[in-house]
């Protein structure tokens, strides 16, 4: 695991203990390689309430701590490997965990419990050939498909951003190939929707891929009905840019358009990480409140008359739009964040791409209690159908591989 998951905080804590649960739920015995990150020390305790063992892997050696020369030689390293078709030691995502001993670790592990699968994140899959070796099966977990995702942000960058793009470009030809290459060496696929399964499943046409993304237990999130006290909900981590995007559109864009109509309209930004200059422009907008990181997002979510979520560069299934969606909340949307996604705009939500439909679609759920209503009604339902936990182990339970224990076919 490349973060301990207890107690849950971000997306991929979600997804990493839902992995963990849907293992279980299955009849498999799970167990934990845990390798624990700055600010988040390892909790025995907490790994044993989730999983039938776990071993602490270390720490993983943080990137920021990193010199300058190091990062320049990680980097032509990559990009060369990428350039020649090769394989490479190491790649964008996995830096900390290769420092850290992440190949001989996982061996390790592997063999003293007798695995016979290991669930990786995709981002770490070019360690999938050492355990078929060992004649352990590998399921890649694909939180994202990173090639996608590696050059939306590139794409991003470079009209922002000249100076970041060599670095881009790097990260997106050596994802590229790092899925070329060891895609096909996983049994198994776990993708976060249908449009990415349907990715994943051209890249590797030999290997059974499953749609079994971020999701929320949906007995533990009760719907509610919307308050109606003019609130805008938006929670995020705003180290990513994505969301620090969306939070200032919202702030600078959107909200003074809704406040020619409703002026008692407030925006409400849950989450840590986001840049002093930026909270200093924000904090003094009309109509804004800082609320910074939360500790229960369905709790905000529930406090909110409904969610504006103006993604515009999607990896996955966005998490806050799932707690949305569980919690009964009316949404607004932007198309790059529902695109591929089992929901209907008019029917689920409402999608708009720009400042003044966007700021529309706000004010008439902020007048209208019962569109707001009928969409969260009919999200609720969409969730708990397609998005739920328990849709997800419905599907692994009909098509994983984990439901036998063939041996592996060298």
């Amino acid at each position: 695991m490349v973060d301990v998951p207890v107690p849950r905080v971000t997306g991929v804590h979600v997804r990493q203990l839902a992995n963990l649960r849907l293992v279980r739920d299955i009849g498999c015995e799970s167990h934990a390689l845990v390798f624990s990150t700055a600010g988040r020390p390892y909790d025995p305790a907490g790994m044993a309430a989730v999983c039938d063992g776990a071993t602490h892997a270390g720490a993983r050696v943080e990137y920021s701590g990193l010199g300058i020369w190091k990062r320049v030689s990680l980097r032509l390293r990559m990009a060369t490997a990428a350039i020649l078709r090769q394989p490479s030691s190491t790649y964008p995502f996995s830096i900390p965990y290769d420092l850290a001993g992440l190949a001989p670790k996982t061996c390790a592990e592997a063999a003293r419990v007798h695995a016979d699968f290991v669930v990786l994140p995709t981002s770490l899959l070019h360690i999938a050939p050492v355990l078929r070796s060992q004649g352990v099966r590998v399921i890649g977990d694909a939180l994202d498909v990173l090639s996608e995702l590696t050059l939306g942000f590139l794409k991003q960058e470079a009209r922002r951003n000249p100076l970041r793009v060599p670095g881009l470009v790097v990260n997106y030809l050596a994802s590229r190939r790092q899925e070329d290459l060891f895609l096909a060496a996983c049994t198994e696929l776990w993708a976060a929707s249908d449009d990415d399964a349907a990715e994943l499943a051209r890249k590797a046409p030999q290997t059974n891929v499953l749609v079994c993304g971020n999701t929320f237990d949906e007995q533990e999130i009760i719907p509610t009905d919307p308050p109606a006290n003019g609130t805008i909900g938006f929670i995020g981590t705003y180290t990513y840019r994505p969301n620090l995007d969306a939070a200032t559109f919202l702030a600078l864009e959107v909200l003074p358009l809704v406040h020619q109509h409703r002026p008692e309209a407030r925006l409400l930004l849950a989450g840590g990480g986001m840049p002093a200059t930026v909270a200093d422009t924000l904090r003094v907008v009309p109509g804004v409140q800082l609320l910074g990181t939360v500790n229960d997002s369905a709790a905000f979510v529930g406090s909110c008359a409904l969610m504006a979520l103006p993604i515009r560069l999607r990896g996955g299934v966005p998490l806050k739009l799932l707690e949305s969606m569980a919690c009964g909340r009316p949404i607004v949307a932007t198309p790059e964040l529902v695109a591929g996604l089992a929901l209907v705009p008019g029917r689920d939500l409402l999608v708009s791409a720009d400042p003044q439909g966007f700021a529309e679609h706000v004010t008439q759920l902020l007048t209208s209690a019962a569109v707001g209503t009928t969409l969260a009604r009919n999200a609720r339902s969409r969730f708990v159908d397609e998005f739920s936990y328990g849709a997800m182990l419905r599907r692994a339970r009909d098509h994983s591989v984990l439901r036998t224990s063939a041996p592996l076919t060298q």
